[in-house]
């Protein structure tokens, strides 16, 4: 996740502009893409729709796994209600890898991108925001190591708020992000 962001912050203008994709746009898009995520996160639709696939993956999962052991020369794709393992994740492929959309999806392929931009002639604030990037990994990563204890420990309703709140804080981030595309484009 690190180097995917780390590569987009570096070229990620320069890939837009072969494009002709320039800042402005990309601020407006990325601002509205991370409000829509905000919005899912205030009213609890992304951890809804995660908890279905996720529980949806493991019955799939384990349904496999126990045809295996019947059938050790089945070579067909696992069916589900009618619809292959396959068809289903042609559907929605963004829950594996982990690392890619959860930690280095759009919203932050946008962020790092935006902030690189905002930081355009500062070389030591563009390291700044790589590294800072590095650290929001390697803490990411421990509370990965740390989840299944705070998850026992933490109630849902904790868990909402908190949801909530940062879902706050990021549609007020994805707002001045479109501010800034909307002056930067019109007004400069």
């Amino acid at each position: 996740s690190f180097f995917i962001l780390a590569a987009f912050a570096l070229i990620g203008e320069g890939l837009l502009g072969i494009f002709g994709i320039h800042m402005p746009a990309f601020r407006i898009a990325g601002g509205t893409l991370l409000f829509l995520i905000a919005l899912e996160m205030l009213f609890e639709k992304r951890s809804q729709k995660r908890n279905e696939r996720a529980e949806q993956v493991h019955q799939e999962l384990e349904d496999d796994h126990d045809g295996e052991k019947t059938k050790p020369d089945s070579t067909s794709a696992p069916q589900t209600a009618g619809h292959t393992i396959a068809d289903e994740e042609a559907d929605d492929i963004s829950i594996f890898p982990m690392s890619i959309p959860f930690l280095s999806g759009p919203g932050a392929i946008a962020s790092v991108m935006l902030l690189m931009g905002k930081f355009e002639n500062n070389i030591a604030m563009q390291a700044s925001v790589i590294g800072v990037v590095a650290v929001v990994m390697l803490i990411a990563f421990a509370f990965f190591l740390a989840s299944n204890v705070v998850a026992k420990r933490l109630s849902p309703t904790v868990a909402t708020v908190v949801s909530r709140l940062l879902g706050m804080i990021l549609a007020a981030l994805a707002v001045q992000f479109i501010i800034d595309g909307v002056k930067q484009a019109f007004f400069q």
